[in-house]
Formats: C-alpha cells, structure tokens, sequence
C-alpha cells in the first residue's frame, strides 16, 4: 500500500469529512476517494493488506496471464450458487 503525508491543511480538511467522499481535481475529474479511517476500518484494511503481493501481480502481468471481468466472476459464483 502506498502512504502519502498530509499538509496540515490538507488534515483539517479531510478529517471534518463524514464517509466516503470523491475526491476532485480544479476540472471536476475524480482523482480518487477518500474514506474516514476508525479502528475498525484500520484493522480491516492492513488485513487485506496482507493478502497482496504486488510482485505477484507483476508477475502475472509480465507473463500475460489475465483475470476475470466482473460478469464473469458473477456468472461463476451463480453457477457455484454463491451468488446472494
């Protein structure tokens, strides 16, 4: 996970936030979002973090190898009948 320092401003700015919110650039292109962190979602994420491995995906990239577009992955789950 990549990790960028906040301007104090910048902090004041985002910590009045409440959920999930759009960031934009001066033209209105989203650059990105932003979600408040608690404990909870801290944990929940340095979790997840472990279970990436960006040399792995270098790999698999480099090598052609290709995943599945989200209606695939759907289409297998509703064959599994995982699907909710």
């Amino acid at each position: 996970m990549n990790e960028f320092t906040l301007q104090p401003g910048l902090t004041q700015s985002l910590t009045s936030l409440r959920g999930l919110t759009a960031l934009r650039d001066a033209d209105g292109k989203v650059i990105g979002y932003f979600s408040p962190s608690d404990e909870q979602t801290a944990a929940l994420y340095a979790a997840a973090a472990t279970h990436l491995d960006r040399d792995e995906k270098d790999r698999r990239k480099a090598a052609g190898e290709t995943g599945l577009t989200t209606v695939e992955m759907l289409e297998q789950l509703e064959d599994a009948g995982q699907q909710p």
